[in-house]
């Protein structure tokens, strides 16, 4: 992915002749990368496992997703198979007035699942919203079930990946350095993987 993104900003460098070049902001300005899935199961794979402490008001303890698989990218939505585990997970129900935690223990649990997709361009974060669906709230909570527990926490939940700009190219003249930094302007889920909507910043230093 980052050597053909190098390809393309040493084509932009060249055409380029300008003291100091920054990207408007219109679509023709704007580099598109697509990444494809064998790509993004290969980061997924690298950035396993992912724990998270359960904060809610009705579950307690951590949960740890321990593998995504079987992607499939269909326009603005994924879906895939979720392996998750949990540990020292606890209950609160309210009797009486008063909260109880019923300690349930430990869990694993596998489960296919939609996801919906939101870029925040200022922070430069993806945010990963599971769908659970078929599962009823309450009757869950009520029979102690753990595995559906930790699916409601994971429903409708954000999580957040920060992804930063992409670093900087360098190339050397004669008698300028110039470098060329791009920040994401805007990420889409297309059919076969994510489109990257890239904004191209072109400086150049005098030696």
């Amino acid at each position: 992915m980052m050597k053909n993104l190098h390809l393309i900003l040493a084509t932009l460098i060249i055409l380029l002749h300008s003291p100091c070049v920054q990207a408007e902001e219109n679509a023709d300005n704007r580099i598109t990368l697509n990444i494809p899935k064998p790509l993004i199961e290969d980061i997924i794979d690298k950035i396993m496992p992912l724990t998270f402490e359960a904060d809610s008001s009705r579950l307690e303890g951590t949960i740890t997703i321990e593998k995504i698989s079987s992607l499939n990218f269909q326009q603005q939505r994924i879906s895939g198979h979720i392996t998750v585990n949990g540990q020292d997970l606890s209950l609160v129900t309210s009797v009486a007035g008063q909260d109880i935690r019923l300690k349930l223990g430990s869990a694993n649990v596998d489960f296919d699942s939609d996801a919906d997709l939101r870029f925040d361009r200022k922070q430069q974060t993806i945010y990963i919203r599971p769908l659970v669906d078929g599962i009823d709230a309450e009757e869950a909570l009520q029979n102690g079930d753990i595995g559906k527990a930790m699916l409601l926490f994971l429903h409708g939940r954000e999580f957040p990946l920060d992804l930063g700009d992409i670093k900087p190219v360098f190339a050397e003249t004669a008698n300028k350095t110039i470098t060329v930094s791009t920040h994401i302007a805007d990420i889409h889920v297309i059919p076969g993987g994510l489109q990257l909507s890239l904004i191209p910043v072109v400086d150049t230093i005098a030696k």
